[in-house]
């Protein structure tokens, strides 16, 4: 798959930020394409060393059964942010296939900019570097799912939120579609599907669709998460298989 396991993980570890005081949670989501198991997310949050950053997420991925013989998958994804979920800095060490990564972003909201490098750990060689101009706050794509999640946004109604990858800033906008009960392996759940536009060139250049589906309740829970794409890929579904503390 093209699309990176990790890159989809990162959209989940907003699953931790329901109101404005989260506690230290675990999750465990499981990764589907082709109907078949592709891998495991693991996923936790605690207060972050310091008063400033607040809080540190981190995520942890692995390949499984036959996507792990062709192109196995171990990553580690970890960020802190402030109590208003503004990105301070965040590390993926990616090992992916033959390929082993790893990539710093840092933001500066005093100078209004992020600082973006990635490195091939086997070779020592940087890939990518450079700095880009952001407002003082801005979000990853997991803090900007964690900003929907304590801004409910009413069915038929949309936000816009600040977002980076370190390589690109776009203003992304999140749509709340329709009310739908699911079932995943935690549970039935009663949802608000929802629509995050970051792909077609707003953040990743791929042509698909991310489609979002939170609890509808206090918790807003996210509890599954669909990537459309044209074939080969087809369909990722990420769904929620355990929560714990």
């Amino acid at each position: 798959m093209r699309i990176r396991i990790a890159g989809l993980a990162l959209l989940l570890t907003s699953a931790f930020a329901a109101g404005d005081s989260p506690s230290a949670t675990r999750l465990t989501y499981g990764v589907e394409w082709r109907l078949i198991r592709a891998g495991t997310i693991n996923l936790s949050i605690q207060p972050a060393p310091g008063a400033d950053p607040r809080w540190r997420s981190e995520l942890r991925v692995e390949s499984s059964g036959i996507v792990s013989a062709l192109y196995k998958v171990q990553d580690r994804y970890v960020a802190n942010y402030d109590k208003a979920f503004c990105e301070v800095d965040s590390l993926l060490v990616a090992i992916e296939g033959r390929r082993h990564r790893e990539t710093r972003i840092t933001v500066q909201p005093e100078q209004k900019k992020v600082q973006y490098l990635e490195k091939d750990v086997k070779t020592g060689a940087t890939v990518r570097a450079g700095d880009l101009a952001v407002p003082e706050c801005v979000h990853d794509i997991p803090a900007a799912l964690a900003r929907l999640r304590q801004t409910r946004i009413e069915v038929g109604k949309s936000a816009e939120l600040p977002v980076t990858d370190g390589k690109r800033f776009a203003m992304v906008k999140l749509e709340a579609l329709e009310k739908q009960a699911i079932k995943v392996p935690a549970g039935s759940f009663n949802t608000i599907r929802h629509d995050v536009h970051i792909f077609n060139g707003v953040i990743y250049e791929r042509a698909a669709r991310l489609e979002l589906w939170l609890t509808d309740d206090s918790r807003r829970l996210p509890v599954q998460i669909k990537i459309r794409t044209a074939f080969p890929i087809g369909t990722i579904t990420l769904a929620l298989e355990k929560e714990g503390t």
